[in-house]
């Protein structure tokens, strides 16, 4: 049996690396070169980052859904007051973020190890100070007057799942036309536990589905039939359920005086405003005042101050930032009720949705079971198999009587070649995380831009190394092999 392959992480096209501020809002802003980082990582909590997080789909029959990950270069964070750059799309940013967020732990325990040791000292020591004494005494309150890194403050979301007859909804031949016919009969039965995602081109009718579900549109053809039990909790995404002339408490206080945790226990709404980073000061805001992520947390605060046990959210990570979507995911993940979800985030649906309702067009709305990765990677070989087959040309007469030529093994230096070449991608790799581990050091961006670029030119060349290494070994033992076969 071959070897393990090795992970090859730093031949990946981003590996990666930490992050570092790149400018401080003011009049002197600067921005320092990042490095790339690479894959995807779970959402870390934080705060908001400028790239889209969704990604082209492979074909033009497939809805027009795009991610950061291939379609933006780089993504900015702003948080407190500062801007972190980092090359590459959303799942380069959540790693180097965890990364980060890693580091300021790590800077921080340090020093609060130094202070347990000078603290002790102090006490221990007597009051006459020489000074040598006196200048430990001055790093030790200097350190002590510092403050440590301010913990993110997480949405706390739940979603209260109401009792469930046996049909939660089911659509029978259900056809929609708005001056065009926009689904053709389509039939669906939606169970316990299952999340859709529908996914289409804009206008294609994912939105006056969900309006025909919850009844503000009939159905032209067909039924729509919503259980006994069926209650439903509805997210539109121009959040038309909030009164912009009245305040956030007052948004929630009309809805409900009193909510309740699990288990039947009253819950105040100031408190319940607090579980969407809503201060005090903000409950006597206007929602018409409030800016696209505030507002969108106050639909939510609305969505879930009551039971449900089928959840329709349209465009639901609109406007809000990497913490909250996290939430949202969480939440959805936890729900045991169903749910049907439209959104272009791809990354969202990968997490999220069981299966896939796509809009392919006149009408057609088709189920794909699976998230959306495995909804493209069907869609891929099905256009693939549809493709016509190149006709082989007929092969000469002396080519037929041809014997096969023999698959050629590995030669003596081949063979010692590849037995030391795992040592020597481990090699290739730790160079290129201990030249990560550099860039990742703040200290490294005050010595100048010289500096940074001769350690990003090394860096890539580690990368090409290792990925080198990893080609070679790939070719020797796929040779090794087949020669064994």
């Amino acid at each position: 049996m071959p070897p393990r392959r090795p992970s090859a992480s730093a031949a990946a096209s981003g590996a990666a690396s930490p992050s570092r501020p790149c400018w401080r809002a003011g009049p002197t802003s600067r921005c320092s070169t990042s490095r790339p980082t690479t894959s995807t990582s779970p959402r870390s909590s934080g705060s908001s980052a400028t790239s889209p997080r969704t990604t082209a789909a492979p074909s033009s029959s497939s809805p027009t859904i795009a991610t950061s990950s291939t379609a933006c270069t780089r993504t900015f964070e702003v948080d407190r007051g500062e801007v972190y750059a980092y090359d590459g799309g959303f799942g380069a940013y959540l790693e180097a973020k965890a990364e980060r967020m890693a580091h300021a732990q790590r800077t921080e325990a340090n020093r609060q190890n130094f202070l347990r040791r000078e603290l002790e000292w102090l006490r221990r020591q007597p009051k006459a100070r020489t000074t040598k004494q006196t200048a430990r005494v001055n790093r030790a309150e200097a350190e002590l007057a510092k403050s440590g890194p301010q913990r993110d403050r997480r949405v706390e979301l739940s979603l209260e799942a109401a009792r469930s007859g046996k049909t939660i909804l089911e659509l029978r031949g259900v056809t929609l036309e708005l001056g065009r016919v926009l689904v053709r009969d389509f039939t669906l039965a939606l169970n316990q536990g299952e999340r859709i995602g529908v996914v289409g081109p804009n206008g294609s009718g994912k939105t006056t589905l969900l309006r025909s579900i919850v009844g503000q549109l009939p159905p032209t053809a067909g039924e729509i039939v919503r259980g006994k039990h069926t209650a439903i909790a509805y997210l539109d995404q121009n959040r038309s359920g909030l009164d912009d002339d009245r305040s956030v408490y007052d948004n929630i206080a009309e809805r409900r005086r009193g909510l309740e945790l699990g288990g039947g226990h009253p819950l105040d709404i100031a408190r319940y405003l607090e579980r969407f980073l809503f201060d005090p000061s903000a409950y006597a805001q206007k929602v018409g005042s409030l800016s696209g992520g505030e507002r969108a947390r106050v639909a939510l605060a609305v969505l879930l101050s009551g039971a449900s046990n089928l959840v329709l959210l349209d465009e639901p990570t609109n406007d809000l930032d990497v913490a909250t979507l996290g939430a949202v995911e969480e939440m959805l993940l936890d729900f045991a009720g169903a749910a049907i979800i439209v959104t272009h985030d791809r990354w969202f649906l990968d997490r999220v949705a069981t299966s896939i309702l796509a809009f392919e067009g006149d009408g057609k709305v088709v189920r794909h079971h699976g998230n959306y990765s495995d909804y493209l990677e069907r869609l891929a070989e099905t256009e693939a198999a549809a493709e016509p087959q190149p006709v082989a040309r007929a092969a000469p007469a002396a080519a037929k009587t041809a014997a096969p030529a023999a698959k050629r093994g590995l030669n003596y230096s081949e063979k010692r070649e590849l037995e030391g070449l795992l040592g020597k991608i481990e090699a290739a790799e730790g160079e290129v995380q201990e030249l990560e581990a550099k860039l990742g050091d703040p200290t490294v961006y005050s010595a100048g831009k010289d500096q940074v670029a001769e350690l990003v030119r090394k860096l890539d060349a580690a990368r090409q190394r290792a990925a080198a290494l990893v080609t070679r070994w790939e070719e020797l033992e796929q040779r090794s092999a087949d020669a064994g076969a």
